[in-house]
């Protein structure tokens, strides 16, 4: 019968570490954020461990290597919707361009907005609007990163922002310019 050996935070601290840099470097995710989701797989390892199967060694270290290359994808998979979004984002900006210079009412359409967007959401359209984020001479659409620069947010707050735009212009800002 095997006994079942003690397992000490002590002894796998420096190999979660480990493991959430590695992953942090390859898929560009912040150390912390993977340092914290390698400390959640190792709990749930230490209940879900079989001493008959393998080292828990061994046992974590697979664990670590399976489930954050999955929440790195997964990860991924969230920035490249919100990318998609923020696409949409650019083109609405656009749109917003020609639309200003056909109809004079851009400042009832930002009263509009006002009415139906959170401030910051508000503030971000503005911002877009004003084509504040050009800089001198470069014609480069603004990022998610960027915009987290500049309002000093994390980029994954930018991305709920960029939705709430998204679903006001598919469902008040294309109603709003059709009328005229």
């Amino acid at each position: 019968m095997l006994r079942k050996k003690k397992i000490k935070f002590d002894d796998y601290v420096l190999m979660v570490r480990s493991r959430a840099g590695d992953f942090s470097r390859w898929y560009r995710i912040n150390y912390e954020e993977m340092e914290s989701e390698g400390f959640l797989i190792f709990c749930k390892a230490i209940k879900e461990f079989n001493p008959a199967r393998a080292s828990f060694s061994t046992y974590l270290y697979r664990r670590l290597s399976g489930q954050l290359k999955d929440y790195c994808m997964s990860v991924r998979k969230k920035a490249r919707k919100a990318d998609k979004i923020f696409q949409t984002t650019i083109c609405v900006q656009e749109t917003f361009e020609r639309s200003f210079d056909e109809i004079p009412l851009s400042e009832s359409f930002m009263d509009y907005a006002r009415d139906y967007l959170s401030p910051a959401s508000y503030r971000i359209l503005e911002w877009l609007v004003g084509m504040e984020w050009v800089c001198a001479g470069s014609n480069r659409k603004p990022t998610p990163a960027q915009v987290a620069k500049v309002f000093k947010v994390r980029t994954d707050v930018v991305r709920e922002f960029w939705e709430e735009l998204d679903v006001f212009w598919k469902v008040k800002g294309l109603s709003f310019f059709g009328a005229y």
